[in-house]
């Protein structure tokens, strides 16, 4: 808000020009851009006038959801070093990476994709001074049936040893745990936080981008774990900061 004010005191513009101005010297990495909840992450972040900076390994599948509108940068999650030169310039993160296997062994597993890949943007963050790094996590971590010894799905297991990564790095952080994803159109329920009561509730993969992208420069967001769901017969959230407020999960 600091930088919108002093737009608008030196150049006069609408509030609208002023948050675009801002936003441009901005540079943001998205991991992850080309999911289903990445895409919506990166159009919002555009729609926004923010500089975004896509890390994809299908640089056609990129190029065909955003156009020019993104810089695209070709590399894999897994390769440190992939990331640490998709990180050159880079002030926020947004990672919306996920496995695609529960096995184990296989290299586009959790273990590889959710927690090394996450370890990876870290260690890269913490090189270029990142301000803060805003994560899509999954939700029914806090449920009780997973904390006492229930059986347990090696994406929940990675998926949280990602969460203790990004908590112990001592970057500003925001983690967003949405329930069952769905393709629906965002922005027309009400959206409930919740603790793990709520985890096999479904929430439109835009909603899931509307908070993640809430969630940036907002300092009621940082350094907070949310667990969400879709609130029918609500109305959709305005004020973020209220929403943010809400108690943090673990």
């Amino acid at each position: 808000m600091k930088n919108m004010i002093i737009a608008i005191v030196v150049t006069g513009t609408s509030i609208a020009t002023a948050v675009t101005n801002a936003a441009e010297n901005e540079r943001v990495l998205v991991a992850g851009a080309t999911g289903g909840t990445g895409q919506h992450i990166v159009r919002k972040l555009l729609d926004q006038g923010y500089h975004v900076r896509v890390f994809v390994r299908d640089e056609d599948k990129a190029r065909s959801l955003f156009g020019d509108r993104a810089e695209l940068f070709k590399g894999d999650i897994r390769d440190a070093t992939s990331v640490e030169n998709a990180m050159r310039g880079i002030d926020y993160v947004f990672s919306a990476i996920g496995a695609r296997t529960q096995d184990d062994a296989d290299p586009n597993s959790g273990q590889f994709v959710d927690y090394q890949g996450t370890q990876h943007l870290v260690n890269a963050a913490k090189q270029q001074s990142v301000k803060q790094i805003i994560i899509v996590s999954t939700a029914g971590l806090s449920a009780s049936v997973y904390k006492t010894g229930g059986e347990v799905r090696p994406i929940l297991r990675w998926k949280e040893k990602a969460e203790e990564v990004l908590r112990a790095s001592g970057i500003s952080y925001t983690i967003v745990r949405p329930g069952g994803l769905s393709d629906d159109v965002g922005g027309k329920t009400g959206i409930r936080v919740t603790q793990g009561t709520y985890a096999r509730a479904m929430i439109p993969r835009e909603d899931v981008a509307r908070v993640c992208v809430a969630a940036l420069k907002r300092p009621s967001a940082y350094n907070k774990t949310f667990e969400i769901v879709s609130l029918p017969d609500s109305n959709p959230v305005i004020d973020w900061d209220v929403f943010y407020q809400a108690p943090q999960r673990d």
